[in-house]
């Protein structure tokens, strides 16, 4: 066997690994690709509520008697872990009094479930505390108590622990708790407190602590872990008859127990206005496992084609929404998406609606007017006005006017139903208004006057009055002399109808009004009641007046606007926009209301802003839903000069810009400084690294413990994604690193820009270690991988516990060097059903805690060879003839890469057996290294069904005039005499597709895919030039797509489909061969023929490895310029598409034995077979650096989860198989089960049972 050695290459100045197959450099900062599965899970799909794990790190008890103040009892030295997202939860159990407070290290806890009946039983917690304190509990009073302090990790930060429950008994019996988990992967636990000498025992759930403080109390606790949300119970048994007790237990709720939320329904949109649409919608019926905690509101003007975001989060439960601001007489849809603490949901149904017409109008009509007059004298002071008619119009008003001498107006009412006054002006005489809206039928107005005196009262009958606001002014004047009654009054709204109130005293009469008389009736003697009205179709002052005769007497008058109903219009311009600066990043804004607001209060402000002096205007904020007259813009660029109007807001819709004002941030302050996502990490963690005010258009380079990292195409073995990292404009940006393999402690993360400007953060760094399987049969093997065991101390013997109890591996485990290790150990044969904790530690006392599930019925992978002995397999394929089997009789073809010997094997008996003679030698093949000479193989799709059509497609690499170049060639096939599968020479070689370039030293793909429609993909590598990826104009770095022709066209045996991405390009330098790029070696890809989906394994540079998802045309994947998902797509990559799944090399490339430094995504199939249990769907993929096989689940039955630095999705991944030797390379699936090639001449079948 060929073993290859590393390769300076000076010119790209990287170090190149040559494997048989793959080039990958190594030492690279990484995170396994199973590591992300949390140790608990098994090699099943999961729901589609994506789960954690949660680990308890510790449990310490303490018993005692507190006696006098200040009552407390310490639990001294508690370490609460050092993995991420942890947990210190307190249990208390005492008889006498209830828990005053908890602290660790000075801090107070929470609580969170407290009985105290009978005894105590409580619980308190604190989210993510960190090192090493004393645990102080202060009880109410003397007390015995007891205890107990666990440290979790792999807890929920938000919602720690969702749901808590106490019971109790005040007569003997034994303590038991029933608590509904509202969450899967939960932990439950129980706290129990029994008085007197009564013991507990047999717990239901496992127990933690059990003290019994004899005649005294009982404390004891127990727990449970929920893998779904529902019922569980925990229970004790009571010595004797038992005794009175107190229980408590609680939920822990594992990180990342949630998902994005379901879709809302039932959406309706409602116009309002020229200017308004209401909308409203039910929450969706699945939030995710979390709360709704807002909407996102989209708006499409092209029923649908485009959307724009009007508001990306509502920050409210609420399922109404008013959009305002709009165009009148235009067409609006609508989609609602609903938003928890993972993400945004699926939208919702859409929904359309159109705005009425720009400025509405209404008309007032007076339906009828009727009137009486008279004295009243003695109590009740009251006058009737009888059979007044409403009228039947819309919108009607009843308005009242009451002109008396001597007294005012008690109360006013029509049928019984009492009237509200508007205007009264009670000085010399009294005139006033009282009104009802939406009157109905026919009924007697009575009016009581508040004493004795003569009255006039007349009764209007309007219909058309607007509702809400019927009478939006009044007004009252009134004389002391003699004169005649006049009043002004200015209107708000257009289309009003001013209404005149006047009275005089004694024998004046009135005559000879300005505005048209509707009443006028004097009481000789007492009173003249007189009343006007005029309907005013602009809004603005109107005056009402008459002439009293000889020279008049003293005089009051009311006038009061009726609005009609919809008279309103867009409001004026605001004015006086004035622009200040506050900061480089803010300006404020202050402007004056519109004089004129179009007869609707104004509601809010739109506000615009240029960067160019106001040639375009970009909308900031589309409504400020204020009427304030103020706003604050942040978040801007430094030094620049901004430009901003504003617009005014009412119920019709938005009025015409304000003046320009404009003003200049200032220069930014240079405060460097960096955060990362997250301070606490285990090895091989990905953190997002946030830079601020660095120097702007700088390249930075990133330090960890002042070992600096990859930048550009340096290759130290670790990296940045970015590989090139360039602040913006205003001196910030985002990167994402690996963790290092490092021993546990704080470390150091450093940023520093071209100008010296430096910053930096600590990260605490805690030991991981992966085992597989971490479900299994009691007694049975658990593998850590090769160098999968890390942060710990150099050179230190490592001690693992299963429940407490040392286990002695067969061969002793040491770290090496680095303080990584692998080894194995066996699971103890006495192990009971159920989870177990296991502690692995080293003499330092660095630990790393993991659960294990004994399962008596647990099931297995395997691997079994079923080809032995080939010359540099490469790749394999079954043919897919009309065989007895599911997918053909299992007879199969393998290329030999450097012999060039295509090798048939057919399946005789379950067995298979090779052909006496080749399929074909292909000849002048380039062989140098790595991917290069015989490459992949496809069978025509048409093959069973014409042998005309059997085909088989290889992809080669070879010489020609000088240079390595990559063809698809293909040869006919014809059974011989003899019955062997062989050339038909009579055919020969055809040249489908040739002069893709190539690189004698590998980096050149090679598998070969047909799709359901006939088309064949060819993945292309970059030949590690780290430029062909992003270059359109080369079909290296590419997914390839075409159709091979039987005959020539053109001289081509290929056309090109009219849906590939390019095909219609007028550049004729762009290759419209290419369906997919952005890649750098992808060795092997499938395509699902069910879905059509086409996953891609792309072999990673320095630090990471990545599935990449090319099932749409023109996905770009983003090599070179990133290796893992960036953060935000810092560099605008046209058609960006994130990987499906990526894990990064540290702590988990193999430090020792035949792969060391070695990792390398391989092989890629997908699986439908049925023989797996719950993995239909799934993309099986493998690493053959590490040796293992894992399976990506289809998103369908279970979606992925938010990467927390490079907040894209991220697939869930289940581990498969460990413990493989340079495998697997290639897989196929036949039959039901997944076949896969290592690098030793096997071709193996993955079993299961």
């Amino acid at each position: 066997m060929v073993r290859y050695v590393k390769k300076s290459y000076s010119v790209f100045g990287i170090f190149v690994i040559f494997a048989i197959l793959l080039m990958l450099p190594t030492n690279v900062i990484s995170v396994n690709p199973l590591s992300l599965l949390p140790n608990t899970a098994s090699a099943t799909t999961s729901s589609s509520t994506t789960t954690g794990s949660i680990i308890l790190d510790s449990v310490k008890t303490t018993s005692g008697t507190v006696s006098s103040l200040p009552y407390q009892i310490t639990l001294s030295n508690v370490n609460v872990g050092t993995g991420t997202n942890r947990l210190l939860v307190v249990g208390v159990e005492a008889n006498n009094h209830n828990v005053a407070s908890v602290t660790f290290g000075g801090v107070p806890l929470t609580n969170k479930a407290s009985t105290f009946s009978n005894n105590d039983a409580e619980f308190w917690y604190l989210t993510n505390p960190s090192g090493t304190g004393n645990i102080v509990v202060t009880m109410a009073g003397s007390t015995s108590v007891v205890v107990g302090a666990y440290s979790f990790s792999g807890v929920n930060q938000t919602t720690p622990i969702p749901t808590s429950i106490t019971n109790h008994n005040t007569v003997a019996g034994s303590p038991t708790i029933s608590i509904t988990t509202q969450y899967p992967n939960s932990w439950v636990l129980d706290s129990a407190s029994i008085y007197g000498g009564t013991t507990l025992g047999s717990p239901t759930c496992t127990q933690q602590w059990n003290i019994n403080m004899p005649s005294a109390i009982t404390g004891a606790s127990s727990s449970s872990v929920k893998t779904s949300a529902g019922l569980a119970t925990c229970g004790w048994t009571a010595s004797g008859s038992g005794d009175m007790w107190d229980d408590a237990a609680i939920e822990i709720k594992a990180s990342g127990t949630v998902t994005i939320p379901g879709s809302p329904t039932s959406l309706t949109a409602t116009a309002i206005s020229s200017s308004q649409i209401n909308l409203s919608w039910t929450a969706p019926s699945n939030n995710g496992g979390s709360a709704i905690t807002g909407y996102k509101i989209e708006r499409s003007t092209d029923s649908g084609t485009t959307w724009s975001t009007i508001v990306a989060n509502t920050a409210s439960a609420s399922t109404t929404y008013s959009d305002s601001g709009l165009a009148a007489s235009t067409v609006y849809t609508y989609r609602v998406s609903a938003i928890n603490s993972v993400g945004t949901g699926s939208p919702s149904n859409t929904a359309s609606a159109t705005t009425s017409s720009g400025t509405t109008t209404g008309s007032i009509i007076l339906n009828s007017v009727k009137t009486t007059s008279g004295t009243v004298s003695s109590l009740p002071y009251q006058i009737t006005l009888s059979n007044v008619n409403a009228g039947t119009g819309t919108n009607r008003l009843l308005v009242v006017g009451v002109e008396a001498n001597n007294n005012n107006v008690a109360s006013v009412t029509f049928g019984g139903v009492p009237l509200t006054n508007k205007a009264a002006s009670f000085a010399n005489n009294d005139a006033e208004f009282w009104y009802l809206t939406n009157p109905s039928g026919t009924g007697n107005i009575v009016v009581t006057m508040a004493g004795s005196t003569s009255v006039v009262v007349g009764a209007y009958s309007f219909s058309g009055v607007n509702q809400t606001t019927p009478i939006p002014t009044s007004m009252i004047n009134h004389n002391i002399a003699a004169g005649s009654p006049t009043i002004s009054i200015t209107t708000q709204y257009p289309n009003s109808w001013v209404l005149d109130s006047a009275s005089i005293y004694g024998g004046t009469t009135l005559g000879s009004p300005t505005c048209t008389q509707q009443w006028n009736a004097n009481i000789a003697g007492a009173i003249t009641g007189a009343s006007s009205s005029t309907s005013q179709a602009s809004a603005g002052s109107v005056i009402c007046s008459w002439t009293a005769s000889g020279s008049g007497d003293m005089w009051d008058d009311a006038a009061i606007e009726i609005k009609a109903s919809g008279t309103v219009t867009i409001p004026g311009s605001p004015t006086s926009l004035t622009a200040t600066t506050i900061s480089s990043s803010q300006i404020n804004l202050s402007w004056t209301a519109p004089s004129n607001n179009g007869g609707s209060a104004i509601t809010g402000y739109k506000i615009e802003r240029s960067t160019d002096s106001g040639t375009t205007w970009s909308t900031i904020v589309a409504n400020t839903a204020s009427a304030s007259t103020t706003y604050s813009d942040s978040g801007l660029a430094a030094s620049t000069v901004y430009t901003y109007r504003v617009s005014a807001i009412n119920s019709v819709g938005t009025g015409s810009p304000s003046n320009t004002a404009s003003a200049t941030t200032n220069p930014i302050s240079i405060v460097h400084a960096i955060s990362l996502s997250t301070n606490s990490v285990n090895v091989g963690t990905d953190v997002r690294i946030t830079g601020t005010k660095f120097a702007p258009n700088s390249q930075i380079t990133i330090s960890y413990d002042n070992t600096t990292l990859g930048v550009g195409f340096q290759d130290n073995g670790y990296s940045t994604v970015p590989l090139t990292i360039t602040t913006d404009s205003n001196g910030n940006f985002a990167a994402i690193m690996s963790t290092l393999v490092s021993v546990t402690g704080t470390h150091t993360i450093s940023a520093h820009d071209a100008s010296a400007n430096t910053a930096s953060q600590s990260v605490t760094v805690s030991p991981r270690v992966y085992i597989f399987p971490t479900t299994g049969r009691a007694g049975s093997s658990v593998l850590i991988p090769a160098s999968q065991g890390n942060g710990f101390a150099a050179n230190s013997t490592i001690t693992i516990k299963f429940d407490g109890t040392t286990i002695i591996p067969s061969a002793s485990i040491t770290s090496d060097a680095t303080g990584s290790f692998g080894g194995n150990f066996t699971i103890p044969s006495g192990a009971t059903p159920g989870s177990h904790t296991i502690m692995i530690s080293d003499a330092s006392g660095h630990a790393f805690s993991t659960l294990y599930t004994v399962d008596p019925n647990a099931h297995a992978f395997s691997a079994q060879s079923v080809v032995t002995g080939l010359n540099f397999p490469a790749y394999f394929a079954f043919i897919p003839d009309n065989g007895p089997g599911v997918d053909g009789s299992g007879a199969f073809m393998v290329n030999e890469k450097n012999t060039g010997n295509v090798i048939v094997f057919k399946n005789v008996n379950g067995q298979f057996v090779k052909q006496t003679v080749p399929f074909v030698t292909v000849p002048n093949l380039q062989t140098n290294y790595e991917t290069n000479g015989l490459l992949g193989i496809a069978f025509d799709p048409n093959w069973a069904i014409s042998s005309a059509s059997q085909y088989v497609y290889f992809y080669v690499t070879r010489t020609v005039s000088g240079s390595t170049v990559g063809e698809l060639i293909r040869y006919h096939a014809m059974t011989d005499s003899s019955g062997n599968i062989v050339e038909d020479k009579s055919v020969g070689e055809q040249l489908v597709l040739g002069n893709i370039p190539a690189f004698n030293n590998g980096h050149n793909g090679g598998t070969l895919k047909f799709d359901s429609q006939g088309n064949i993909y060819i993945s292309t590598g970059d030949g590690w030039t780290f430029t062909a990826g992003q270059d359109l104009t080369t079909l290296e770095g590419k997914i390839l797509r075409i159709t091979p022709l039987v005959s020539p066209v053109n001289g081509k045996l290929y056309s090109i489909p009219s849906t590939n991405p390019f095909v219609s390009s007028t550049n004729t330098s762009i290759k419209k061969e290419i369906w997919g790029y952005g890649v750098r070696n992808p060795y092997t890809f499938d395509i699902d023929l069910q879905t059509g989906k086409l996953y891609a394994s792309d072999v990673g540079f320095n630090t990471w490895e990545r599935i990449e998802d090319f099932t749409t045309a023109g996905s770009n994947a983003g090599w070179p310029n990133y290796e893992s998902p960036p953060y935000d797509n810092p560099q605008n990559l046209t058609s960006y598409t994130a990987p499906l799944y990526w894990y990064s090399h540290q702590g988990v490339e193999p430090q020792t034995g035949p792969t060391a430094g070695l990792e390398a995504l391989s092989a890629g199939s997908f699986y439908h077979g049925t023989i797996y249990p719950n993995l239909q769907g799934a993309y099986f993929f493998g690493d053959y650096g590490v040796g293992n096989i894992a399976a990506l689940l289809p998103s369908s039955v279970s979606p992925s989860t938010t990467d927390p630095a490079s907040g894209y999705p991220i697939g869930q991944v289940v581990p498969i198989l460990y413990g493989l030797t340079d495998a697997p390379i290639y897989m196929q699936e036949w039959n039901g089960k997944l076949y896969f090639m290592d690098l030793n001449g096997n071709i193996n079948v993955l079993n299961y049972k």
